[in-house]
């Protein structure tokens, strides 16, 4: 928390607020600290601007298909091998038989940690995912709060800066992709460094080491955004407070909170270098991550879910009806960015009224305009493949390849227009002319209700997830922990230009991960922007299932049970998969009329001698 005024002014502001301007506490902030309450209602407005999520906890999820369901199998499987086997913590049980499938997709740990609690309670993937929701918004805004009180010591600045940062119209757009949600510890880390370079105590240290492990481990895109943030800020910093290079004590304490921030950090990030070395579909090349950045008409086009502007698309890619595609909704979003007429005013009332000020207003105007110039620049590319400043970038940073979606830059821009809209509010609470008035925090409680009006969302989506039928309680129940193929699986294709592309089936693979938090078997399925080259070689020796061929393919895999789901088959290699099996019933263990699992180990074997692989079921 951050510490309440002294008798002089500011906590440790650079911008001071006169101690005219500060009321005496009341009766509820002997019970309630301010902070603790300014929490509160972040958290009030984080339900309001999501609802009615929190009125469906457990039971539903933004989408039911895409991302949520993926993101929910992510969360609970770490959450249960935390509590079960930590060793596996990033072998997630798709892809079978591939390694650390978790790796392929953002881990979210620092998100897990935070909802363990949660998971242990309820068991259920949507209240793991809809309580991580709802907390990064409260989580973001105080972060941002936190930072601008420090930096101008009023109050009133930290709420207008947590409004404009924690329930920025980009962020209330995002809510179907949580790993953008959980960019939510950004600003801590310039609040802690800002702090450590005026005290060098401990806990600032390790306050920043910690805020860094928890943003790096909870989104790779907010990892590269943190890492821009610092290269900004942190020289800045440094020539500010050049005196307190000469000071042992923040070598001494900085070296060991960096050292154990190394130390921790290294579990997390090893496996995903060896990923990216070994695995060539974890590079990007330059036309997909083109078509996730944003243009810079992008910055005009109001999200969809603003209430005021509504949705109008620009540019040509984000026209049209995606129709539940979850790609294309990810796309679009990244291509609706308008940040609101009101921080835009607010933003550029700060340059207005600062320009001219003392020298640390100058500093920190400067500091936040650089951030928001240099993002934006970045999130932006181009149809052309990435031309202008990322693709600059791209072709001189090693490993940045791997990054998808540059246009997820976005929440550092609104970082650092919510830094403009605190000075700006700052200012105006310690204008003179205000002051004399007592208008200040009046001026400063209307900004702030503007900002409030400007970026009220519509009701959020709200859909049931997925009812897991029975049949998976029952293979969860079984001895056998053998692997499961569920069929129809994703075809794949290349198209003219040689670039993998994937049937409309790949939408049904996020439901046959979500049912597996049913029963935690392995599965031959999955679903990522990362398709290991296995997988696709198994979808083409199953098509003819149950062929022998398939059939011989899966006894070598060691998968035991076969779901055929009988209503998806039209149209797809396995439209004829019913009418074979009639050959085979007595290999069918379980039927539940919408979908039959066949026991490969029962299946007629392909000759003589061949192996009969593991039971579905168990003995």
């Amino acid at each position: 928390m951050v510490r309440a005024p002294t008798v002089d002014g500011a906590v440790h502001g650079d911008l001071q607020v006169s101690s005219s301007s500060r009321r005496k506490r009341g009766r509820l902030a002997r019970f309630v600290p301010v902070d603790l309450r300014i929490v509160l209602v972040f958290a009030a407005l984080g339900v309001a601007f999501t609802w009615p999520v929190a009125l469906h906890f457990t039971t539903h999820l933004p989408s039911a298909r895409g991302a949520p369901p993926i993101v929910s199998w992510i969360l609970s499987w770490q959450a249960h091998a935390i509590t079960d086997t930590p060793s596996d913590l990033f072998n997630g049980p798709m892809f079978f038989p591939f390694e650390n499938a978790i790796l392929l997709s953002e881990s979210m740990l620092g998100g897990v940690l935070l909802a363990l609690p949660v998971w242990l309670i309820t068991h259920q993937p949507p209240a793991i995912y809809n309580f991580l929701l709802l907390a990064s918004f409260p989580i973001a805004a105080f972060g941002a709060y936190s930072l601008l009180r420090d930096i101008t010591g009023s109050r009133m600045a930290g709420f207008a800066a947590g409004v404009a940062f924690g329930f920025s119209m980009y962020r209330l757009d995002q809510i179907p992709v949580l790993h953008v949600e959980l960019i939510m510890w950004l600003p801590y880390v310039p609040f802690f460094l800002h702090r450590f370079m005026h005290e060098r105590k401990w806990r600032y240290a390790f306050g920043a080491a910690i805020a860094i492990w928890l943003q790096v481990t909870s989104s790779g895109h907010g990892a590269l955004a943190l890492a821009i943030g610092l290269l900004i800020f942190a020289p800045i910093m440094t020539m500010r407070h050049w005196r307190a290079l000469r000071d042992r004590a923040l070598w001494v304490r900085g070296g060991l909170a960096l050292g154990a921030l190394v130390v921790a950090l290294a579990p997390f990030v090893l496996p995903y270098n060896e990923l990216y070395r070994e695995q060539p579909q974890f590079r990007r090349d330059s036309s997909e991550i083109a078509r996730y950045s944003a243009m810079a008409n992008s910055y005009l086009t109001a999200p969809r879910r603003s209430k005021i502007y509504e949705s109008r698309p620009l540019n040509p890619i984000a026209k049209g009806n995606c129709a539940g595609d979850s790609s294309c909704l990810e796309r679009t979003s990244n291509e609706q960015l308008f940040p609101g007429f009101v921080v835009l005013a607010a933003a550029l009332g700060s340059v207005v009224v600062l320009w001219k000020s003392q020298r640390e207003g100058r500093v920190w105007l400067l500091t936040f305009a650089l951030v928001t110039f240099v993002a934006g620049a970045l999130s932006i590319g181009s149809d052309a493949p990435l031309r202008g400043p990322y693709g600059f970038a791209y072709r001189l940073i090693p490993g940045l390849d791997a990054v998808r979606v540059p246009g997820r830059l976005t929440v550092l821009t609104t970082l650092g227009l919510a830094g403009l809209v605190g000075l700006s509010v700052a200012a105006l609470v310690r204008s003179k002319v205000l002051a004399r008035k007592r208008l200040g925090r009046i001026g400063g409680l209307v900004v702030v209700a503007l900002l409030l009006v400007d970026v009220w969302p519509k009701p959020a989506t709200a859909i049931r997830a997925p009812r897991i039928p029975a049949l998976y309680e029952i293979l969860g129940q079984s001895r056998s922990r053998s692997p499961i193929l569920e069929l129809p699986t994703t075809q794949f294709r290349l198209d003219d230009k040689g670039k993998l592309r994937s049937d409309g089936s790949f939408e049904r693979e996020p439901r046959y991960i979500y049912f597996q938090t049913a029963h935690w078997r392995p599965i031959v399925n999955g679903r990522s922007s990362n398709i290991p080259a296995r997988y696709m070689a198994s979808v083409g020796k199953v098509r003819g299932f149950p062929d022998e061929r398939s059939i011989e393919h899966l006894r070598e895999l060691g998968v035991g049970c076969v779901i055929v789901h009988r209503d998806k088959v039209h149209d797809t290699a396995w439209e004829d998969v019913v009418t074979a099996m009639r050959s085979q019933v007595n290999s069918i263990v379980i039927d539940d009329g919408v979908r039959f699992v066949v026991d490969v180990s029962l299946l007629t074997p392909p000759r003589r001698g061949a192996r009969t692989g593991p039971t579905c079921l168990g003995p």
